[in-house]
């Protein structure tokens, strides 16, 4: 048995879950305003403009994953369309993304749970994109150890916060990558010692992110601000 922060789990590494978009189709497809709780044992969440749809109230834990193509996690509000995010690898200025009106159009993502996860291998850790008039919001992720080639890619996302989460990443520049996302907090955060960066902020909307509790000091450098983001967006405590 292995234990990271009180998680324990049995090493299965036989298993492997190779997961892709559209994988669970139930939450995908939104347009009928999917409204439940559910316990799941695999998990990821996609949907986009024009399909509507509240989901909520979700609790998803005790995953185990080996060997992912992709994103370990992920909520994406682009799916089916082009990402307003560069490709892996791919360094470029984050466009400008036209805001439209809500309304029975827009997909909602909010209030949901994800705890006790372990990965062993993917493309990326955690992968959060909302629209700018919808953000992803409400979300908390906690007691998780995910091993990936890169870390957290965040834009549009509100009030999430990540607590006793390790990312054991091969690219840190950075670890934690927040573009145009407001209040989301970092509790207790492990991740691979000599970090080039350990978060990169972006963008003029972010603000209220918080660094708690979290040993910074183990990174070559704390944190970066671009693209009109402010060094007054980041608190530590």
């Amino acid at each position: 048995m292995t234990s990271f922060w009180g998680l324990t789990r049995n090493p299965l590494d036989s298993l492997s879950m190779m997961l892709s978009r559209g994988c669970l189709n139930k939450f995908s497809m939104t347009a009928f305003g999917i409204k439940f709780t559910v316990k799941l044992d695999v998990f990821i969440k996609d949907s986009t403009r024009g399909r509507g749809g509240l989901v909520e109230n979700i609790d998803i834990s005790n995953i185990t994953m080996k060997d992912i193509a992709a994103e370990a996690i992920l909520f994406d509000m682009y799916y089916a369309a082009k990402d307003p995010v560069p490709l892996a690898g791919e360094k470029r200025e984050p466009p400008k993304v036209e805001t439209l009106p809500v309304d029975e159009t827009t997909p909602v993502f909010r209030k949901i749970s994800v705890r006790n996860v372990v990965c062993v291998g993917a493309e990326k850790a955690i992968f959060v994109l909302g629209l700018p008039e919808m953000n992803v919001k409400d979300i908390v992720m906690q007691d998780m150890v995910l091993q990936a080639k890169q870390g957290l890619d965040m834009t549009e996302g509100s009030n999430i916060t990540f607590k006793n989460v390790e990312l054991i990443t091969e690219d840190t520049n950075p670890v934690l990558s927040v573009h145009n996302s407001q209040n989301i907090t970092f509790y207790h955060i492990g991740y691979t010692k000599s970090a080039d960066v350990l978060l990169g902020i972006s963008g003029d909307k972010s603000k209220g992110i918080k660094l708690i509790n979290t040993n910074a000091g183990a990174a070559k450098k704390k944190a970066t601000f671009e693209y009109g983001a402010s060094s007054k967006s980041l608190e530590e405590k």
